[in-house]
């Protein structure tokens, strides 16, 4: 899980805030909702990051 946030570069907060419906295991993305600046976005998660 750790390595994921990594690759992702996701921020300690967007971690606690995510759910289990914003990662799309099929596009290998994570939605990311009111990150910095209170804006959604989408980060995709590295190959190498196992999401499944």
């Amino acid at each position: 899980m750790v390595s994921l946030f990594y690759d992702a570069r996701l921020r300690l907060i967007d971690c606690v805030r995510l759910r289990i419906q914003d990662v799309n295991f099929e596009y290998r993305e994570i939605l990311v909702r009111d990150g910095k600046g209170q804006k959604d976005r989408k980060k995709s998660a590295a190959q190498k990051a196992d999401i499944s």
